[in-house]
């Protein structure tokens, strides 16, 4: 492809189009008028020879023309890509040619059609030359051809392609026109041909174009040239490959009055020649490989030629030359092959087995019989015909099945291509099947215990192949009397005769049963009793359990003497199946457990004593007493009450540890627990109280209440670092998004509350916390709230101790009122703490007194409160209990009990 960034813009194009094959264009630039015409291509109309040359440039990666065509040159450069442009005026020779090659940037093959691969059939990685045509027409390929015959007609043909795409260069596209050219030795032109312009196409084409010339008396060698015709511009860009010499001759046929005749057989083969020869010459070929090769027959050199004794699978054609030139190969031209098929003259000889045996029921496939599977065959059995089948052959029987013991005589005859062999007679024994074995049941075992072997029995000569269905299946133990598996299942045996191989015709299924074990599973690891004495566990089975220690009671085994093992049982009623587990009894006193503080945070002032540290150990231990949490060096050993030296006077931490006293277990607690004391300048202090509202005391399931808490500094100092705890009842639902805080924030964790105040001033400042819960069930719900941190101390109150009857905690509680029906009851229960408890109903404003137990079962209807000595509010103000009359009662002789326990009241 040539630039045409410089090109004149005021010229013009016209295009007519004549005919299919032929394109005129005129290009005026200026007053110059330039004019080509596309000739037709004038390839051989009669019959073509052999190749005398054929120019495929070989097969391989890149290379020139010396290479590619021996003997050819060329005026044009020789560039050898990838990587490398091809430029006006040069060419390469390669397998492949495109933008996919590898060119770089800028080159013109990126306009290129991608062209995969050349135009000879059957080439692997076969060559083409790649042309870029020179600015000026001219001369860029040059062969000499010898071996010709003098006054004898040739085709010269090439293919050639485009490898421009159709819109590239648009209006001003410069398309390949080749002159092709044959000369003499001495440069007389002998012939020539003119391609015509060769269009551009969407995807690349082959195109064959070629002339036929006939030689001068004598001349054997000419000259190819072929010129490049078009002028220089976009475009110009070619592909070449295949170029051929053949000899061209008049039409040439052969033909053979039957299509197929039987090997050993005649017939004449006669040929039809036209018109164009001066003196024609004769001679008849024959190929044994289908015509990959041929030679000569000799003295056949009419136009008949008569065959005796055909041999299959050879083929004719009939070769004709002017006289003088028929030994000579590039001189001579071929008919077609003749339209004859030799076919075996006898029909192939069956062959039968020796001595052939099947069993009862097996099916004889006759076909296997035979050697040939396109005869056809005719059979008869014990005289009897069997007629003409399908199998895999025409007319063949594919099989033929015996149902009784005995010899069988088969006669065959084979039929192919009207050729029918000789009759051959062949017997075939059918043996008896075996009569299926016998088995015993097998007694069905355990999960876990030794698979038993299974045995059948058979009569002499035979054995048993075991499978894994009674029918087809797997294979599973040939050749033996008995089979043991791998597990449960059924197997089914087979008899088999050892002599004739012949098998039972059904299969006896023998079948071992295992059963599972019962199932036991311990639920629960072993947990020690509060004492450490005894430890219990809990387990899920299937069976019936006993233990070997301790007691069981439904899924749970207690008593269990601690550091004792228990073995438990599970028997399967049904099956008698067992299984057993041992149950590592744990020490339960060793280690000890960390020792239990009493009080894990002591707050003091500055200057304060230090007192007393105490804490709880099991029986079996004692405590020691570190400064830190690492230190070697004990503080004090063997003691459960520590009392530090000196007094308070910065925040320190003192921890403790368990140690075992026995000998079976000296070990330490699992680890060190701290004792927080906390040191606090009290120079100030201040007086906050606490107060609980709710807005309603009686409620229904699924109302909503607001609870308010009030928190007031009765001091003249401010309190800082306030924090209140507000646990509620797990019998209520929280309504989530309800808090409304005057001051800081709250959060809750389960069912309790942290309202983190921050500070209050002083004089009577008042901060407020109200916030919502659903009624969820029936009975008394409670509700405790307690200033737990300030960084003050107060005068008159601990934050944080739950201690009632001080001002920083406040309870409060409400009721919802329980429905029964008739016969139903609910049973009261006061702590054992109460004493003297006295129960009052109350009906329609009348009070009378019902009972003086911590206990009082209600049934009737009305308002039940109580009265005790250690009471938590007065006789009036603890939250009633409620009895009201069903709305959806059940009969009369259903009895629903519920217990009521009073916690934390005012």
């Amino acid at each position: 492809m040539k630039s045409f960034a410089n090109f004149n813009p005021i010229t013009f194009w016209r295009f007519t189009r004549q005919c299919a094959s032929e394109l005129r264009y005129l290009m005026v630039v200026g007053c110059l008028w330039f004019l080509a015409i596309s000739g037709q291509a004038q390839t051989c109309t009669g019959s073509l020879g052999d190749p005398v040359v054929r120019i495929t440039f070989g097969t391989g990666g890149q290379t020139s023309f010396p290479l590619a065509a021996p003997g050819a040159s060329t005026t044009y450069n020789y560039v050898a890509p990838p990587g490398v442009c091809i430029p006006d005026g040069s060419y390469t020779v390669a397998s492949t040619a495109g933008p996919s090659v590898g060119i770089g940037s800028g080159c013109v093959e990126e306009s290129w059609h991608l062209v995969g691969q050349d135009h000879t059939p059957n080439d692997v990685n076969g060559r083409f030359a790649i042309i870029n045509a020179a600015n000026d027409p001219g001369e860029f390929y040059r062969q000499t051809v010898s071996g010709l015959c003098g006054n004898t007609t040739y085709e010269l043909a090439s293919y050639v392609g485009n490898l421009l795409g159709s819109d590239i260069c648009g209006p001003i596209e410069i398309r390949p026109n080749l002159r092709f050219q044959v000369e003499s030795l001495g440069g007389a032109v002998l012939a020539s041909y003119v391609t015509g312009n060769i269009p551009a196409t969407n995807t690349f084409e082959w195109r064959q174009f070629g002339f036929v010339f006939r030689t001068p008396a004598s001349t054997t060698s000419v000259v190819l040239k072929i010129i490049n015709e078009a002028p220089g511009g976009c475009g110009n860009d070619l592909a070449l490959d295949d170029i051929t010499f053949r000899p061209c001759g008049p039409t040439v046929n052969v033909a053979s009055p039957v299509a197929t005749i039987c090997e050993g057989g005649s017939v004449t083969l006669s040929g039809v020649v036209s018109s164009g020869y001066t003196a024609p010459v004769y001679l008849w070929q024959q190929s044994t490989d289908n015509g990959a090769n041929w030679t000569g027959i000799t003295g056949a050199n009419a136009l008949t030629y008569s065959i005796f004794d055909a041999i299959a699978g050879t083929r004719y054609r009939m070769l004709v030359a002017e006289n003088g030139n028929l030994n000579n190969a590039t001189c001579r031209i071929a008919s077609n092959i003749a339209n004859l098929t030799i076919s075996a003259s006898t029909a192939p000889e069956p062959t039968t087995p020796a001595n052939a045996q099947v069993c009862v029921g097996t099916a004889i496939d006759l076909v296997d019989f035979t050697s040939s599977p396109t005869a056809i065959y005719n059979w008869t059995a014990d005289n009897t015909m069997l007629g003409l089948g399908q199998g895999s052959g025409a007319g063949q029987v594919p099989t033929f099945t015996a149902t009784g013991s005995g010899i069988i005589n088969f006669t065959v005859r084979s039929t192919l291509n009207g050729c029918v062999s000789p009759p051959k007679s062949f017997s075939i024994r059918i043996n008896p099947n075996p009569t299926p074995p016998t088995a015993s049941p097998t007694a069905p075992i355990c999960q876990g215990e030794a698979i038993p072997a299974l045995s059948a029995t058979v009569g002499a000569g035979e054995t048993v192949d075991w499978y894994s269905a009674a029918t087809g299946g797997v294979a599973i133990a040939p050749g033996t009397l008995s089979y043991t598996p791998t597990g449960a299942g059924t197997f089914y045996a087979e008899t088999r005769n050892t002599t004739t191989n012949c098998k039972s015709a059904t299969r006896t299924a023998v079948s071992l049963t295992v059963n599972p074990l019962p199932t036991l599973i311990l639920t629960s690891n072993p947990v020690c009793s509060v004492d450490l004495l005894v430890y219990s566990f809990t387990f899920s089975s299937n069976g019936t359990v006993t233990a070997s220690a301790g007691t069981i009671s439904g899924n749970t085994v207690s008593g269990v003497l601690s550091n004792t093992n228990v073995t438990l049982t599970v028997t399967d009623a049904t099956t008698g199946c067992r299984i057993s587990r041992i149950i590592v009894g744990p020490n339960c006193l060793c280690p000890p457990p960390n020792p239990l503080i009493i009080s894990p945070n002591v707050i003091l002032c500055v200057g304060d004593t230090i007192p007393t540290l105490r804490v709880f150990v099991t029986v079996n231990a004692t405590a020691d007493w570190y400064a830190t949490a690492t230190s070697e060096t004990p503080l004090a050993t063997g003691t459960v009450s520590y009392k530090p030296p000196g007094i308070a006077t910065v925040n320190t931490a003192l921890y403790v540890i368990a140690r075992g006293i026995f000998a079976d277990c000296p070990l330490l607690s699992v680890s060190r627990v701290p004792i927080s004391i906390n040191v606090k300048t009290c120079a100030d202090t201040v007086d906050l109280a606490l107060k609980t509202l709710i807005n309603k005391k009686i409620a229904k399931i699924g109302d909503e209440l607001v609870y308010t808490i009030k928190v007031f500094n009765q001091s003249n100092t401010r309190a800082t670092g306030v924090e209140v705890t507000d646990s509620i009842a797990t019998t209520v639902q929280f309504v989530a998004g309800s808090f409304a805080a005057s001051r800081g924030s709250a959060v809750i964790a389960g069912n309790v509350i942290k309202w983190n105040v921050g500070n209050i001033a002083a004089a009577g400042d008042t901060v407020t916390l109200s916030y919502k819960v659903k009624a969820t069930e029936a009975g008394l719900h409670f509700k405790t709230a307690e200033i737990s941190k300030t960084n003050e101390k107060d005068k008159d109150s601990t934050p944080g101790n739950g201690k009632d009857g001080e001002d920083d905690i406040d309870n409060q509680c409400f009721t919802v009122p329980f429905e029964l029906c008739s016969g139903e009851k609910v049973l009261a229960t006061v702590p054992a703490q109460y004493t003297n408890v006295v129960w009052r109903k109350t009906v329609n404003g009348q009070t009378t007194q019902v009972g003086t137990s911590n206990e009082l079962l209600l049934s009737e209807l009305g308002s039940y409160s109580f009265t005790a000595t250690n009471q938590r509010c007065p006789a009036s103000g603890c939250c009633p209990i409620i009895i009201e009359p069903g709305d959806n009662c059940c009969p009369a002789e259903i009895c629903v009990p519920f217990t009521v326990k009073e916690v934390k009241g005012q």
